[in-house]
């Protein structure tokens, strides 16, 4: 009876653990990215914008910005705008290193009287927390592109953050 009773438990706290919000697991991330914002104010700026960012526009265009204090990445601001939403990504780094993305997509409301998208109403419809450092966790809710099995978030992010900031640390240098 015991021995059942120390293998319900472990699985019961098991389960506990797993079903913890993001935030709840990283309490320190919401601190951390609060910091990272707040000390932009004395950092240099780097906007990229639609052609100068895409090979291919976007109907609502794009821009990548960057904010390097001393030399070092500090964060990537990316929006892309779309027909029917706008495309957010956050890239929070930490001793130049990639530390957290947040990404978000807000749709446009749709109307069926006009049969089109009102570009002056949106709605959350994802909203994704990824972290980096010391082991990768994320959680997302919504609808989005890692959906497919083949496209792994960390890897896609990864490789996304490298080549918006190898754009950005162009611009930097001139």
């Amino acid at each position: 009876m015991r021995h059942s009773l120390l293998i319900l438990t472990l699985m019961l706290s098991t389960l506990s653990t797993y079903s913890q919000g993001f935030s709840e697991r990283h309490p320190d991330i919401q601190t951390s990215t609060k910091k990272i914002n707040s000390e932009l104010t004395s950092s240099k700026k780097v906007i990229i914008e639609n052609e100068e960012l895409m090979e291919k526009m976007t109907d609502g265009g794009g821009e990548l910005t960057g904010y390097f204090m001393n030399g070092e990445i500090r964060k990537m601001e990316l929006r892309v705008g779309l027909s029917y939403g706008i495309s957010e990504l956050e890239f929070f780094y930490r001793d130049s290193k990639l530390y957290v993305v947040l990404e978000t997509f807000r749709q446009f409301k749709y109307s069926e009287e006009t049969d089109s998208f009102d570009h002056s109403q949106t709605e959350q419809t994802f909203k994704g927390e990824y972290l980096f450092i010391n082991s990768f966790d994320y959680e997302t809710s919504g609808h989005n592109r890692f959906e497919n099995d083949e496209l792994d978030p960390q890897t896609v992010l990864q490789d996304e953050a490298y080549n918006y900031l190898t754009i950005l640390k162009k611009k930097y240098a001139r």
